[in-house]
């Protein structure tokens, strides 16, 4: 059965997915689904969104950072950086092998015990 697909949709496809193992087929995504709404939305007024940028590792995160990104914070104990960043260096960044995940930085909040 064939859909029809909105060329906005389309496009977050193709900007969003990436292809981890092209002979499997398998398609992975990079961003979440939080942070490509805000991307959408600051494409339009040409913000910076604040993310968290995972890496596979330390080196990965040294590669990402000699790339141009300005960390605003660089984790010490899992391979990430925070970082201010435009929808094209989001872009950017989920077509880099080196990174895992980007997501948006929010508060996080934990529950108390009772």
């Amino acid at each position: 059965m064939f859909y029809a697909l909105s060329r906005a949709f389309c496009s977050a496809l193709v900007l969003f997915c990436t292809i981890s193992d092209c002979r499997s087929g398998e398609a992975t995504m990079k961003v979440d689904e939080s942070l490509s709404r805000e991307v959408e939305s600051a494409r339009l007024t040409g913000r910076a969104v604040p993310v968290i940028i995972t890496m596979r590792n330390a080196e990965d995160v040294k590669f990402v950072l000699e790339s141009g990104i300005k960390a605003s914070v660089t984790f010490q104990h899992i391979p990430a950086v925070a970082a201010s960043l435009t929808s094209d260096q989001i872009e950017q960044l989920a077509a880099m092998p080196q990174v895992e995940l980007i997501e948006l930085d929010t508060e996080a909040n934990a529950l108390r015990k009772p």
